[in-house]
This record gives C-alpha cells, structure tokens and sequence, in this order.
C-alpha cells in the first residue's frame, strides 16, 4: 500500500513557514537547494562542481575554482557550472564578515568580462570567474570546526542542490589544540576522509594537487 501513495508520505502536526529573510542585502544570494537545481536545470548543465569558502578568495582559490572547469571541459562535459558556495552562519571571531566576502565574491564574477584589477584581489590574475558558468550562492551553515564528521556534511549537503563533483582543498574544518596550538588534523585529512567516506558514491571527489 504504501508503494501506491506517491512520493510523499507526511504525519503528524505540520507548519509551514516562509524562507527566512534576513534583509541584510544577501538574501538574494540565499538560493535553497530547490532553487539551485532550477537554475542548473534552466542554464542545461551536465557537471556542477562547488567550492566552500569562510574568507574572501585569494590566489590559491582562484586556482582550485578555474582549474576543475577546465577538467571537466577535457573530461567531455559540455556545460559545466561552478557553484561559488560560501559559509553564511558564524565562523570564528578572526574570519571576515560574511558582507564583505559577498561583495568580494560578487565582484570577482562581475568583473571578468572588464579586465580590472580587485582592490580586495592584487594577487589575482584580471578576470578570474566567468559570470556564464559561475553561480554565487551562501550556503547558511554555521563552521563547527570538527573535524571529519564536518568534512562530510560539508560534501554531502552538496549534493541537495545538485553537485557531482566537490572541490576539497586544505583542512578547512578542524581547529588548534588548546594548549600546543597546533592543528589537530593535518592539511589533507579532509580529502582522506572523503576518499573513505560512505554515501559519496553520487559525489566525485576533486582533491587538489599542485
């Protein structure tokens, strides 16, 4: 009986609410995982492949989001997307406000058809992110900081809104010891952890190599 009931099957005392609207100036970057999917839908994408950030792009990152898309254009994908995803919940009290990270991001996708150098980005090449195959969009999770159980919810929550490739980086999800203030994870723990990760199957993995 229950094969025959659809898709859904719903119980219990239900609300529904409204998207939050923070009127901060962002809330047009706060794209869910259903309204992500209609713009891939809508752009024919065959590949989308995001990247996270908590701090505004630097050359590094500028490397790890150009470098994939390329890939995917050798691997045979005709239309491939990057998903600019930054962190919208609290980060630590050091990174820089979400606001101004937005404004960078927005700015480094804007750009690129006029060849001006960033005020924010120096050590960028001019014209990083093409605004046709770029999507910028705040993914609203706070930073924990723990370790791989975060790595993998970083990569998983992807995959809601269309992801078949994540760009895995440096260790961007432990934190110091509190008394030897060294990390406690080293730089490639995250790609290892989602190398072995179960549930990725759907999710290609991109470590990046120099």
């Amino acid at each position: 009986a229950i094969s025959n009931t659809g898709n859904w099957l719903i119980g219990g005392d239900l609300e529904v609410i409204a998207p939050i609207k923070y009127s901060d100036g962002l809330d047009r970057f706060r794209l869910t995982p259903v309204e992500l999917r209609k713009k891939f839908t809508k752009k024919v994408v065959d590949a989308v492949f995001p990247f996270q950030l908590r701090n505004p792009i630097h050359n590094g990152h500028a490397l790890l989001m150009t470098d994939p898309y390329r890939r995917r254009l050798k691997m045979g994908y005709k239309n491939p997307i990057f998903l600019l995803h930054p962190l919208g919940g609290y980060t630590k009290a050091d990174d820089v406000p979400l606001d101004w990270q937005m404004r960078q991001h927005e700015k480094v996708v804007s750009l690129f058809l006029h060849f001006i150098n960033l005020w924010f980005m120096t050590v960028l090449e001019d014209g990083v992110l093409d605004p046709e195959t770029t999507v910028v969009s705040i993914f609203p999770s706070p930073m924990h900081y723990v370790g791989p159980t975060e790595v993998q919810w970083h990569a998983k929550a992807r995959i809601n809104a269309r992801a078949n490739f994540y760009i895995v980086g440096r260790d961007p999800a432990g934190m110091s010891h509190p008394v030897e203030k060294r990390d406690l994870y080293d730089a490639d723990h995250r790609k290892k952890v989602l190398s072995m990760a179960p549930g990725l199957k759907r999710l290609n993995i991109l470590p990046f190599k120099v």
